[in-house]
């Protein structure tokens, strides 16, 4: 039975990667993308092998100081749900290091080339099919129900698919567009990267997929790649005497998501008919440009989201190490609602028929009531790993690069593969799910095999 679902483990990956895309639908409520967790959850802990114990201290020391927080996390209850935020979080940490386990120490990197190989048909598939939804939200062409509230505070918040006055912004099947870019990059740069000729059509589309995501995301992480990986190449070429590689497709890859990312196309320019267009009153005067290149002209402004993120942690967070899964949420609700909080006790001692309305979503001019019944979360995923574990798992992340980066002789691969990883740290999820072990997985497998191989030379 292992053996045959030894056979078919690419496929299952597949598979799981295919129900992770799916994240902007529900199946009786249930998110469709959690269900490709719970497959690549199920398949590393069905295929992981002995030599996970024979692993190297530093993942043992790196296993020790993410699990700790777990014991002090487990909340018991009579009514349990499995999709409550608290056991929701919990799982994922451990499919987290499960899956990256797997991929690290069991995963068959013999037959890379055929991972790579139907990776890249994937790819092409998910971005062709994220373009005709792109298409279709335009023209009003059939598309499948997006039944999974959307990713604001309320519950019962919509997904958004119409900016009436901005740029028409492709989502893909998922709930926002930095989310499809933040799911989507990781996947197409290791194919880009690992994959034998990738094919020209695969750059095309999957570059211009993640450019109409129209994410300020993509300008600031690929123009970074971009530089870095030019800055490495030329540097090693001085340092080492070695002869200059820099690869036409890789800079070509890296740069098209960016001028992509430039390209606007209005919908009510576009199809002033569309259904979306004729619900409001759109003053198509104001949109006489169809490709905008001045859509990124402010992109040092930060939203109100980022904004608290960046205040809390510049006031309180360094000062709040360790605290576990929990602690650090509560702690930056109560940051958040702290006027609210005030103005909530005053407003119901002085004018008691307020006791008997709820205000959910209104303010009153300092702040979201939403946030009073609903935790916000970092969006940040090295606010929460600092706040959560210490500066200690910090130091282990860049004591892992400075190893690697020492010992091998390969720095372009090394950089390339930590500027994958570098990607979780600036997409707004904060958590560590069974899709991050994943890419972390085979990132480390392969930093690993090009470091050990350059050793036993």
């Amino acid at each position: 039975m292992l053996k045959y679902i030894e056979k078919l483990a690419n496929p299952i990956v597949i598979f799981a990667l295919i129900l992770i895309s799916l994240d902007a639908y529900n199946i009786n409520n249930f998110p469709i993308q959690y269900m490709g967790f719970i497959v690549l959850f199920f398949l590393a802990l069905t295929l992981i092998k002995k030599n996970v114990f024979h692993l190297t201290s530093t993942v043992y020391v790196g296993i020790v100081i993410m699990f700790v927080p777990l014991f002090f996390s487990f909340k018991f209850t009579k009514n349990f749900n499995l999709l409550i935020a608290e056991n929701v979080r919990v799982f994922n940490l451990i499919s987290f290091f499960i899956v990256f386990l797997f991929f690290y120490s069991s995963f068959k990197f013999a037959e890379e080339s055929k991972f790579f190989y139907i990776l890249e048909r994937l790819i092409i598939i998910i971005a062709f099919f994220s373009l005709y939804l792109y298409v279709a939200q335009i023209f009003d062409f059939p598309e499948f129900n997006r039944n999974r509230p959307g990713t604001k505070l309320l519950g019962s918040s919509q997904q958004i698919t119409f900016w009436p006055y901005q740029t028409h912004r492709l989502l893909g099947t998922f709930r926002e567009p930095v989310l499809f870019v933040s799911y989507f990059s990781p996947l197409y740069l290791l194919t880009l990267k690992f994959k034998k000729k990738p094919s020209n059509i695969f750059i095309f589309l999957s570059s211009l997929s993640i450019g109409l995501a129209s994410s300020d995301l993509v300008i600031i992480y690929f123009s970074i790649f971009l530089f870095v990986y030019i800055f490495i190449s030329v540097f090693s070429y001085f340092k080492a005497k070695i002869k200059l590689k820099i690869s036409k497709k890789l800079i070509f890859g890296l740069s098209l998501p960016i001028i992509f990312s430039f390209l606007t196309i209005n919908e009510c320019n576009i199809n002033p008919q569309s259904y979306d267009c004729t619900q409001l009153d759109i003053d198509n005067a104001l949109m006489t440009k169809i490709y905008d290149f001045d859509s990124y002209q402010e992109l040092s402004d930060l939203d109100e989201d980022r904004i608290n993120i960046f205040n809390y942690f510049i006031s309180k967070g360094t000062e709040e190490t360790s605290l576990g899964l929990y602690k650090p949420l509560k702690n930056y609700s109560n940051y958040l609602n702290f006027n609210l909080n005030i103005e909530q006790y005053l407003t119901n001692r002085t004018l008691p028929e307020y006791l008997s309305t709820r205000y959910l979503a209104q303010n009153f001019g300092t702040g979201n009531y939403s946030i009073l019944k609903y935790f916000p979360n970092f969006q940040n995923l090295f606010v929460y790993i600092y706040l959560t574990y210490g500066s200690i798992l910090l130091v282990l992340i860049a004591s892992i690069f400075i190893f690697s980066f020492y010992f091998s002789k390969n720095k372009i691969n090394i950089i390339y593969l930590h500027m994958i990883i570098f990607l979780f740290f600036l997409i707004p999820v904060e958590e560590l799910t069974a899709y991050t072990g994943l890419i972390f997985g085979i990132c480390y497998k392969i930093l690993n095999k090009e470091v050990m191989n350059e050793q036993t030379l």
